[in-house]
């Protein structure tokens, strides 16, 4: 059940816009093309409230469990301008529509530049900070060059990849799709994962296609490495801001050395040469394995995340 009057499409795509692009909030959570692609699991939808865009989403607690809980992000203002009486005005109206439909109310994902609007906003309600949802940010530049001494050992797995492998770096179109899906379908058959991180793949590639097919249409880039005539890599992005680009999609196959490094180099020269400076790759989920390779690309800083429940 969605609590909002409008899903999350391609057709909304100019109108959120508007909003989302406004303010720099710098979270992922809250990048369109992200939005869109995820809206078939999470059951985004959004409506304006007090002149605030709102999104609305659900998340299971567990696998296992059939309710949904119902969240929404934090209100962003058409002017760009987050104040604290505009973001009281529309998380209350939001509020009363949780109120009239029952559902406990909740707001996700509030970025650490949002934090003090909120903590104005709402004096007598805590702010959590919830670590599994800080996203990293990196140098566009830095990750393109892999200089100095910090960017040491990914230089020497590109620089492996190079000389062991006969490779071709191609820019995603989306015909290229069908082979994506069927790397993601021979990466996904090699692993042994437990049944909740399986339970993640399988959200995810039952909505990778739409942004691989409409990626023009979404702002999105990608970039490719083929191997032997196969492709074995891909990585693909779509505008969180003017100078930053969200990373949603990084792929490779793990038999060829040093081939994660190069694809994601690839894909941050194909982003800075698009005019982007930062890139951000998301978040960890609270994986320690994925929060150590994360970490490893040397992020210059993670944007801080928060929730309130009332």
């Amino acid at each position: 059940m969605k609590l909002f009057k409008n899903d999350i499409t391609l057709d909304c795509a100019d109108e959120m816009k508007k909003y989302l692009l406004a303010y720099d909030h710098e979270s992922s959570a809250q990048c369109f093309s992200s939005l869109v692609t995820w809206a078939q699991v999470h059951d985004f939808c959004w409506d304006i409230l007090e002149g605030h865009i709102v999104i609305e989403g659900t998340y299971r607690p567990n696998q296992g469990i059939e309710h949904l809980v119902h969240y929404i992000f934090p209100p962003i203002p058409a002017d760009g301008k987050p104040t604290a009486e505009g973001i009281r005005a529309a998380v209350l109206a939001a509020k009363k529509v949780f109120d009239e439909a029952g559902e406990p109310f909740m707001i996700k994902r509030i970025p650490g530049n949002m934090k003090a609007a909120f903590e104005e906003a709402f004096p007598d309600t805590e702010l959590i900070e919830d670590r599994t949802y800080f996203d990293y940010v990196y140098s566009l530049e830095g990750l393109s060059e892999l200089r100095g001494k910090k960017f040491h050992s990914k230089k020497n797995h590109v620089n492996a990849f190079e000389r062991d492998y006969v490779h071709e770096i191609r820019k995603f179109t989306p015909d290229m799709t069908p082979e994506v899906l069927d790397l993601v379908d021979r990466l996904n058959a090699a692993r042994n994962d437990t049944p909740e991180d399986a339970g993640g793949l399988d959200y995810e590639r039952r909505v990778i296609e739409l942004p691989l097919r409409n990626a023009p249409e979404l702002g999105c880039i990608g970039v490719c490495i083929y191997i032997a005539g196969r492709m074995e890599a891909f990585a693909l992005g779509g505008p969180l801001s003017e100078t930053t680009i969200c990373e949603h999609f990084e792929k490779a196959s793990v038999e060829f050395r040093g081939l994660y490094a190069a694809i994601n180099r690839a894909f941050c020269r194909m982003a800075r040469d698009a005019g982007y400076t930062l890139v951000n790759r998301e978040e960890d989920m609270g994986s320690e394995n994925l929060r150590k390779s994360k970490l490893s690309y040397k992020p210059i800083k993670l944007v801080d995340k928060y929730e309130m429940v009332f």
